[in-house]
């Protein structure tokens, strides 16, 4: 059976994580990038503070198991680190991209019995990241709006975060769809529901 990929991007607090809420409650197989990056570093500590001596303070997790609070520790320490150099954030961003579409290319599929894989990467422009055979949604919010959702979630970096990620508007030509999250959650839900109709439409 073919499955068929689709990508969500968009801008930091622009609405991806509600969008997957929506779309894991309704049963689809949904990848989230951050997830993927968070079990890369953790999986890999060792080789991430050789190949990063920034975060030589890392060296003392690497030694024993890491609990809940111990991770965020450690990527409060890396967000802290890479926001504050941008050589480093260059860097950084290279390594992580390489590492996520690895195993995005895996392909792998909890359930046999989905048509549509989800794919929830936030920079997937600034990546250059292109899989195949996919469909792109763009998750759009205006920036100050993005940045006022960030400071009310006390997002670290919400500010610098944004300002490094892409003006979103030039992109509309270059995605399959855009949905629009500038007003009421009710309205971006029933936008999704829009959504969810025209894909399933387009199922082989």
């Amino acid at each position: 059976m073919t499955v068929k990929t689709i990508i969500f991007t968009g801008n930091l607090c622009s609405g991806k994580s509600t969008a997957q809420n929506y779309f894991e409650k309704k049963g689809y197989e949904c990848t989230d990038a951050d997830r993927i990056v968070k079990h890369v570093i953790l999986s890999n500590l060792r080789t991430v503070i050789r190949r990063f001596p920034e975060f030589k303070l890392l060296r003392f997790q690497a030694r024993k198991s890491i609990s809940n609070t111990d991770q965020k520790k450690i990527f409060a320490n890396i967000t802290d680190k890479v926001f504050r150099d941008r050589k480093l954030l260059l860097r950084w961003e290279k390594f992580v991209h390489k590492a996520v579409y690895k195993e995005l290319n895996k392909n792998r599929l909890s359930s046999k019995n989905h048509k549509l894989r989800l794919l929830f990467i936030p920079l997937y422009f600034e990546s250059h990241m292109r899989l195949k055979g996919t469909k792109v949604v763009l998750i759009f919010a205006k920036r100050e709006l993005c940045l006022k959702r960030a400071f009310k979630k006390n997002v670290n970096f919400a500010k610098e975060r944004l300002e490094r990620q892409f003006d979103f508007e030039k992109t509309f030509p270059h995605v399959d769809f855009v949905v629009f999250n500038n007003h009421r959650k009710k309205d971006f839900l029933t936008a999704l529901r829009m959504l969810e109709d025209i894909l399933f439409k387009n199922i082989d």
